[in-house]
């Protein structure tokens, strides 16, 4: 029985506690039911150096054997372009595993394969804060359509999870052969990981919309992790080993102050849209007009949202850093043949910051009324005036919004302009928080500095790679003593390999998923062999 809503009261003890439900804690889950997976030499690894390595060792009974020797394995990984350098070499060793075929002109295959055996098992529980399996993923299926219906990063093929497939949940859900290189959208991505407990036999142990609020050391090898279910039963779970894996996006970044208003308004703005596709009556002439919608971020979810505004046929004004940035945007990384729709983004991006024409200019009514698109470069969001929201759900008038912005360099021009839009969306990202850990564990991990809330400075446009610089700026004594935001590279600076595995001092608390610095699930398999096999003790 699938604990969707933490249902059932958690254990009091257990032997190991995974916190965060997304695909890294699922797929370890898979594990520590007792699947054991080798090597399947019957289909041989086509980089056969790899391959003599390892079959040259017959003790070897399974990939925990294996892994154990995974820096022997890995030695000529640097010399072989088929392999990245930019993840962790065990989450290398591993995806080279699973998906073999990637890199080399053969037919698609894998070489790890699966046997049951109890002796590998170890009872545990997974406490994750999303409502459903699949933490961010389950996460984004409830959000606004934007999100919903935004594509991944990566290809389907790259997003599955050992024991189910994606390509066996596509053709189980569509009956048909997974096509190969698409980007599928996030709710599918999304349906798969919520399928994804209940096939592959690991949904018993799950405890859904959980909220985790401290993880306690109180015995050398003796942990007490302390929670809240959903209904609003606090639970207090005993355990051996704690494996956090609740990654690097489980909770948005809130706005500023002038913009939190409209977090919850993409509820409107999609239903005005999908009035206005089905041409309803209820809405007046002039909402049909269309007025251009504002998204402000400047990463993939607002790239996600100007896209899927144009390819609606609505009109966006865009908002975003580029001179005052302190990164460079991660859209300018996306090639235009595997991203076409970030880089085309990007592309609109740079030819609006590089234009030789002021504020003014950039905000003239009538350059507005012919533009699909236009960017507005390092500005900040001063004011909002809108109607009132009743009137707008009651459809008896169009949304209107009057947003004052002001440019941040100043260069002669006019410095503050006012555009009318029909929809503001806020794409700031999100953040992992792990306010969760103990003193001791947050001073091992540098996390005291930080604080944690989001910072409220007047009202600057904050994107979340600026997020964590305000926060250590403003915050309080009392903030930071419980502060825990973590950085982009999620804890990959203060975690130490423990054989195959990831881990926090000495051992007893490990790392997994994007929380290690490795983003995509494709090298997320690493990590979590790894520390099935330091759980296991083999």
């Amino acid at each position: 029985m699938m604990h969707d809503k933490c249902t059932g009261q958690p254990p009091t003890t257990t032997d190991v506690v995974i916190v965060g439900n997304g695909p890294s804690a699922l797929e370890l889950s898979f594990l520590l039911h007792g699947n054991v997976p080798r090597y399947d030499r019957t289909h041989p690894h086509p980089d056969m150096l790899l391959h003599k390595k390892l079959v040259r060792e017959k003790g070897d009974r399974h990939l925990y054997d294996a892994m154990k020797r995974w820096r022997s394995l890995t030695q000529h990984f640097p010399s072989n372009e088929t392999y990245t350098t930019d993840a962790w070499p065990v989450n290398v060793l591993a995806d080279a595993l699973i998906a073999p075929a990637d890199g080399y002109d053969v037919k698609d295959f894998t070489c790890v394969s699966f046997g049951r055996c109890d002796r590998y098992a170890r009872d545990h529980v997974v406490f994750g804060r999303a409502g459903a399996p699949g933490g961010q993923w389950a996460d984004c299926a409830i959000e606004a359509d934007e999100e919903r219906e935004a594509r991944t990063l990566s290809y389907r093929e790259h997003l599955g999870l050992l024991g189910y497939t994606y390509a066996q949940y596509y053709l189980d859900t569509f009956g048909v052969a997974m096509p190969q290189s698409e980007r599928p959208k996030r709710e599918e991505v999304a349906g798969y990981y919520a399928a994804y407990a209940d096939r592959a036999g690991v949904a018993d142990s799950l405890y859904n919309g959980v909220d985790v609020s401290l993880v306690e050391r109180v015995h050398a090898s003796e942990y007490i992790v302390h929670g809240t279910c959903a209904d609003g039963e606090v639970f207090a779970t005993r355990c051996r080993k704690v494996v956090f894996a609740s990654g690097l996006y489980d909770e948005a970044v809130r706005p500023p102050p002038v913009l939190e208003r409209f977090s919850a308004r993409h509820a409107i703005a999609a239903r005005l849209d999908k009035a206005v596709q089905t041409g309803s009556d209820d809405l007046p002439k002039s909402a049909k007009a269309d007025r251009p919608v504002l998204v402000i971020g400047s990463g993939f979810s607002a790239a996600d949202a100007v896209t899927e505004n144009l390819n609606r046929g609505r009109r966006v004004i865009h908002l975003f850093k580029w001179q005052t940035a302190q990164y460079i945007s991660p859209l300018k990384y996306c090639h235009k043949s595997a991203y076409p729709d970030y880089a085309d983004v990007y592309r609109q991006m740079k030819r609006s910051a590089e234009a030789a024409c002021d504020l003014a200019e950039k905000t003239d009514e009538e350059q507005l009324a012919h533009e699909q698109y236009v960017g507005i470069a390092d500005c900040e969001v001063v004011d909002v005036e809108d109607e009132d929201v009743s009137e707008i759900e009651e459809g008896s008038s169009e949304p209107s919004y009057t947003v004052t912005i002001e440019s941040m360099i100043r260069s002669g021009g006019a410095s503050v302009s006012k555009v009318q839009v029909s929809a503001v969306q806020v794409m700031l990202g999100r953040r992992a928080n792990m306010h969760f850990l103990e003193p001791r564990v947050r001073n091992l991990l540098n996390l005291s500095s930080l604080a944690n809330t989001p910072a409220e400075p007047s009202n600057s446009l904050i994107d979340i790679h600026t997020q964590d610089a305000l926060q250590a700026a403003t915050a309080t004594a009392a903030t930071k003593r419980t502060s825990a935001w973590l950085a982009k590279n999620g804890l990959r600076d203060y975690l130490h390999e423990h054989g195959p595995a990831l881990a926090i001092d000495n051992g007893e608390l490990l790392c997994i998923g994007s929380l290690t610095g490795d983003t995509l699930v494709r090298f997320a398999h690493g990590a979590v062999i790894g520390a099935a096999c330091v759980l296991l003790g083999v």
